[in-house]
C-alpha cells in the first residue's frame, strides 16, 4: 500500500449521484495501491452500503467537519475532491496538512491549488493555462473517462445491429426535473418499439403520475421498469436494448462503452460539456436541453435514432473514441502520485 487515498465526494438529488459513481470506480481502480476512504455528506443508504461493503466512511455536516479529521489527514495522502463545494480556499485549506491534491472536475474555475485534475467532459486543456499553478497537471477528454470497470469491459465485446426493438431510458441517478416521464411518454408515442426498460436511479423521486405511466404503458407494450440496480445489472439491460435516451452525464458514458444509438441532451448545467463533446465526436444525436423539448420533437428525434444506418454509424464512432483504455491511462496517473 502507498498511504491514504480519501474520497471527497458528494451526490444528491441538486447535483445528481454521478461524482458518487465516478469516484467509486477510481476506488475500484486504485484500491491495490491506496487504502480508499470515503468522505460525503448525506448520500442515499443504498450507496453508504455499497461504499462501506468495501471501503473505510465518514459522514460530515458540514466541510469544516472534514477538517477537523485530524488523525484522518496525514502528510503525503491523496484528497480526491468531486463536488462544487471545494473552492481554491478550501483547496489551500487541505494543502496546509501537506498532502497531494487530485480534482474531478466538471467546471474550469478561477483558481486550482491542485497536483493534478481531471475533467473528462472537455476535450483540451487550454481553458486551464491560466488558472493553474506551473507544476499541476491536467488530464481531460473521453481518453481519460472514469466509469465503472464492467462498462469498460464492454468496450472490447463486439455488437452488430441487425435491428431496432428496444430501447433503454435512464435519466441518471436523481432524475430531479422528472425527465424520465417525458422521455417515456414520446417513446410510447412514436410507436417504434417491441419493448421499452427504464431505469430509475437511488434519489428518484416517485410520483402518482410515474407510477401510472408505467402501468398504463405495460397495456401497450412490454415496459420494464427498474429501480437502484447494480452496475452489472445496469449493463445488462443496456445490452438488450439498441439505442438509449440518456442525459449526457455518466450514464451516457456508459451506453457509449455498451454501443447504443444515443439520443442525449442536458438537464443541467454540468452535464453541458460532455454533451458537447459527445456530438463533436458524433457519438451521439442531440436533443438540447431535455427541459425545453417538446414531446412532439422528441418523438421526431426517436425516429430519426430509430434506423439502422443511424446506430451504426455512431456506434463506429464510440468504438473510436472508447477504447476501454482510460482505466490504464488513469491508472498511472495516480501510479505517478504514489511515489
Amino acid at each position: 500500500m502507498s498511504g491514504k487515498l480519501i474520497f471527497r465526494v458528494n451526490g444528491n438529488n441538486e447535483i445528481g449521484l454521478g461524482h458518487l459513481y465516478r469516484c467509486l470506480a477510481l476506488a475500484e481502480l486504485v484500491k491495490s495501491k491506496f487504502e480508499c476512504i470515503f468522505v460525503t455528506e448525506a448520500i442515499p443508504e443504498s450507496l453508504v452500503l455499497q461504499i462501506t461493503d468495501s471501503y473505510r466512511y465518514f459522514k460530515v455536516h458540514e466541510e469544516n467537519d472534514f477538517l477537523l479529521y485530524d488523525d484522518l489527514l496525514e502528510k503525503g495522502d491523496v484528497i480526491i475532491l468531486d463536488g462544487y463545494k471545494f473552492d481554491y480556499y478550501y483547496q489551500i485549506r487541505l494543502r496546509s496538512f501537506e498532502v497531494k491534491l487530485v480534482i474531478i472536475d466538471d467546471f474550469v474555475a478561477l483558481n486550482y491549488s491542485a497536483d493534478v485534475i481531471i475533467n473528462h467532459g472537455i476535450s483540451n486543456s487550454c481553458g486551464y493555462n491560466s488558472v493553474i499553478n506551473d507544476l499541476c497537471k491536467v488530464y481531460t477528454g473521453f481518453e481519460h473517462v472514469i466509469l465503472r470497470k464492467v462498462f469498460l469491459e464492454q468496450t472490447f465485446i463486439h455488437k452488430t445491429i441487425e435491428s431496432i426493438n428496444t430501447l433503454f431510458i435512464c435519466m441518471g441517478g436523481a432524475d430531479p426535473f422528472q425527465l424520465t416521464q417525458k422521455a417515456l411518454n414520446s417513446a410510447l408515442k412514436s410507436r417504434q418499439f417491441r419493448r421499452i426498460i427504464v431505469v430509475t436511479g437511488a434519489a428518484f423521486n416517485f410520483n402518482s403520475t410515474f407510477r401510472d405511466l408505467i402501468s398504463k404503458s405495460c397495456l401497450e407494450i412490454e415496459v420494464s421498469h427498474y429501480h437502484n440496480i447494480s452496475d452489472s445489472i445496469m449493463a445488462k439491460l443496456m445490452g438488450q436494448a439498441q439505442i438509449a435516451i440518456c442525459p449526457s452525464s455518466t450514464i451516457s458514458l456508459e451506453a457509449c462503452c455498451i454501443r447504443m444509438g444515443l439520443l442525449t441532451g442536458y438537464g443541467i448545467d454540468n452535464q453541458r460539456a460532455i454533451h458537447n463533446q459527445l456530438i463533436e465526436r458524433e457519438c451521439a444525436i442531440s436533443v438540447g436541453d431535455l427541459n425545453d423539448i417538446t414531446e412532439d420533437k422528441l418523438i421526431h428525434a426517436i425516429k430519426k435514432l430509430s434506423r439502422v444506418d443511424v446506430v451504426r454509424k455512431l456506434i463506429s464512432n464510440q468504438k473510436e473514441i472508447f477504447d476501454g483504455l482510460s482505466s490504464k491511462r488513469n491508472f498511472e496517473i495516480f501510479s505517478e502520485l504514489a511515489i
